[in-house]
């Protein structure tokens, strides 16, 4: 390895900034060097633009933009307006007819620039266009650009999907390594490494130098992708020994090189080239950091350092090098140049790669402002949103409740610990959370999983301003949500069909197997005879219509199908007995005493005569066997023992009454018309002929006294007053395992 501090470079670190002096006759060619236009996305683009003229164009000054949200929202709306209705864009800019066909090689780094604008400003035009966007890419199939991939995994984020990356993996990076991409359709099948040099054998000449950003963010994208990326690193690696600092895009391709190097934290010791004296990624990246000027932008060719000399693009990817690379130690570095970048912004929102051309500020690019919108985003507070975890049920009983927490750009892993985390809600005071970062393992994703739920309630998660940084040193805005609560629910109800909180009422029509659901309508399914056994079969937090036949023994679920399990004389008692969140198929056999549950065998516990009464007694999450036998009026928990608690001719109605999360022993008394509750009390409500259906009605999370009267097709619920919803011989729904027989 050859030491970097020899004959041509001296390196020193002042306070974070790195300074590399240059020593006297470094010579880059005679005089000033006409500087080219902005380059494409990749080698399929002509390397000459088409000068569109645009009058009305020139720079603003940043005191026009009085913010960096409102810097990325101009920016993007002019994307937006820009856009072709097929998604893409023009280029450069636009050629004034929507309907014509776009570029598909520049759909990479603009509409990642409108990504970046969206997640800080989330605009619904910016939003739309995404969309647009996005659709475009999954229109390709033989014509990617190696910055497609980076966009994919960028779109698969913003919209919580895979589809787009699982796109580029089947007709791109599929291929790829199978040696099948069918290159343009053109019949000449490449794999990995042959698509990398044909990249490189496309960029020659003067032009040399861009393969190397190619390659660069093309190993940017394949890693985000998940792709095999040893073709890209070894392709990034040769083009730096050939990077020439004498021609044009040598800027370029350095930063595009070290950026896609520095993505997957892969060194390298530079062979050949300009660069041969550079023994690591960190010299290069000093070397980089010695093409800023004066103003903060970025030359356009080393030995081009007077003023004037800055472009758009390359102050760009010298950005997302060097923030990729070592943002604390580059940070006033990237400081400078995203406030460069921020004030040389278009009146039109837009940017041109030579702002300080002031008689050329007419050449404004699509992929240059996308370019510089991306940049321009890493020198932002990141954002970060808390949400429900995709598969947590809600309501749970279920511990721990999970959440996703998602930051807009890579945070410093180390800042972000529990004690950031603004843990609420009302299911106890003594929350516990643990935080696990999560695919793609970047510093952005975190699970956070919280404990210590003491009762029945809501659990919340939030994170305040200002307590986790970025690798930058920015720190946090404060979260935002669409969903960050999760009902928890140790006795879950099963008679709430929306998924509200609230239990419906509801009644199930023998004649004709009709559901009738408040508020909600009805629905056919079943016939007379059939039992409704309403519950949570799938755990999603609302209630399955389904029915248990008894002359068959078979449920039906609506929506999921049917299945046999029981027989004639089964008593049907779906309830949640393994703590999963989802209710179980089971049934308790009166003439044997036995309990029998799909997928978890059978037990006997009872005998004939008694009324099985499953609820969660203890509140472990779990629902409890347990019988009522009237002839003693004795309740049996199954490992809890037992106690009398009523009499012959009571109707057991447990359920949690005082919201502690356990299911108190509960009788209603026909006779008296009282409802008898272990440890809470009792209380008159009802009169002849009533039904005891209590449930939550008002999601209060306890469970309320109410009775349904047939006579009249009443329900009456005690301090909420009363509904007719009903007739005589309708069977109302409640969130019991098993009605009382009528």
């Amino acid at each position: 390895m050859r030491s970097f501090l020899r004959g041509k470079f001296v390196l020193v670190l002042l306070a974070g900034l790195v300074v590399v002096f240059l020593p006297l006759g470094t010579v880059y060619g005679e005089g000033k060097i006409q500087r080219p236009p902005a380059a494409s996305a990749d080698f399929e683009m002509p390397l000459v633009a088409h000068h569109v003229k645009n009058p009305s164009s020139h720079i603003v000054p940043k005191a026009a933009a009085s913010s960096w949200e409102e810097v990325l929202l101009l920016g993007g709306q002019r994307l937006a307006a820009t856009q072709n209705h097929d998604g893409g864009w023009d280029w450069p800019l636009d050629d004034g007819d929507p309907e014509n066909g776009s570029t598909p090689n520049t759909l990479g780094p603009i509409a990642m620039g409108l990504a970046k604008a969206y997640e800080v400003t989330q605009d619904p035009t910016l939003l739309s266009a995404l969309v647009l966007a996005g659709n475009y890419l999954l229109d390709k199939t033989n014509n990617f650009s190696p910055s497609d991939g980076y966009l994919a995994a960028e779109l698969d984020s913003i919209f919580g999907v895979t589809t787009y990356v699982d796109h580029m993996n089947l007709y791109f990076y599929g291929p790829l390594a199978n040696g099948t991409y069918d290159y343009h359709g053109e019949g000449t099948l490449y794999d990995t490494a042959g698509y990398i040099q044909l990249i490189r054998d496309h960029r020659t000449g003067d032009y040399a130098n861009i393969a190397a950003w190619d390659i660069g963010i093309g190993l940017v994208a394949a890693a985000m992708c998940g792709a095999d990326t040893s073709d890209w690193i070894a392709g990034v690696k040769a083009e730096i020994d050939e990077l020439d600092a004498t021609k044009y895009y040598a800027v370029l391709g350095l930063a595009g090189a070290i950026y896609g190097l520095a993505y997957v934290n892969e060194d390298y010791d530079p062979q050949a080239g300009s660069y041969a004296d550079a023994s690591s990624l960190a010299d290069l990246a000093a070397i980089l950091a010695t093409y800023q000027m004066e103003s903060g932008g970025f030359t356009w060719m080393p030995g081009e350092m007077d003023p004037g000399d800055e472009t758009t693009q390359e102050t760009a990817y010298a950005v997302l090098a060097l923030k990729q690379f070592d943002p604390a130690t580059y940070a006033l570095a990237i400081e400078k140049a995203t406030a460069y970048l921020a004030s040389h912004q278009m009146d039109t929102g837009g940017w041109n790669n030579a702002p300080s051309e002031n008689d050329n500020t007419d050449q404004e690019y699509n992929e240059v402002t996308g370019e510089a919108l991306w940049a321009v985003r890493q020198d932002t507070a990141p954002t970060v949103s808390v949400e429900q975890a995709i598969d947590q049920p809600d309501p749970t009983n279920l511990s721990p409740v999970h959440f996703v927490v998602t930051f807009s750009q890579p945070i410093d892993v180390a800042t972000f610990t529990t004690d950031d985390l603004l843990l609420g809600g009302s299911a106890g005071d003594n929350l516990v959370a643990t935080i696990t970062e999560t695919s793609p393992n970047d510093g952005t994703t975190f699970d956070i999983a919280v404990t210590g739920m003491s009762g029945e309630g809501q659990v919340t998660v939030a994170i305040p301003e200002g307590k986790v940084l970025d690798k930058a040193l920015h720190a946090n805005l404060a979260s935002t949500s669409v969903d960050n609560a999760v009902t928890y629910d140790l006795i879950l109800q099963r008679a709430d069909y929306n998924g509200d909180g609230k239990d419906d009422i509801a009644v199930f029509r023998p004649e004709g197997g009709v559901w009738w659901i408040w508020h909600q309508g009805h629905v056919v399914y079943g016939q007379r005879g059939d039992i409704p056994v309403p519950a949570d079969y799938d755990g999603d937090g609302k209630s399955g219509i389904a029915v248990f036949r008894p002359s068959t023994g078979t449920w039906w679920i609506r929506g999921q199908g049917h299945v046999t399990y029981g027989q004639v004389g089964d008593i049907p008692v779906p309830a949640d007995y393994n703590g999963d969140g989802k209710s179980d198929i089971a049934v308790f056999r009166p003439s044997t005493g036995t309990w029998w549950i799909r997928g978890q065998g059978h037990v006997t516990y009872g005998q004939p005569g008694d009324i099985p009464v499953p609820a969660d007694y203890n509140g472990d999450g779990r629902t409890d066997i347990a019988i009522f036998r009237p002839s003693t009026g004795t309740w049996w928990i199954r490992g809890q023992g037992h106690v009398v608690y009523g009499h012959t001719g009571d109707i057991p109605v447990p359920g949690d009454y005082n919201g502690d999360g356990r299911a108190e022993i509960a009788v209603y008394r026909p006779g008296t018309h009282i409802w008898w509750i272990r440890g809470v009390g009792h209380a008159q409500y009802g009169g002849d002929g009533d039904l005891p259906v209590p449930a939550d009605y008002n999601a209060d999370g306890s469970m309320d006294i109410a009775i349904f009267r047939p006579a009249t097709g009443t329900w009456w619920i005690r301090g909420q007053g009363h509904v007719v919803y009903g007739q005589g011989d309708d069977v109302p729904l409640m969130p019991q395992d098993a009605l009382p027989e009528r």
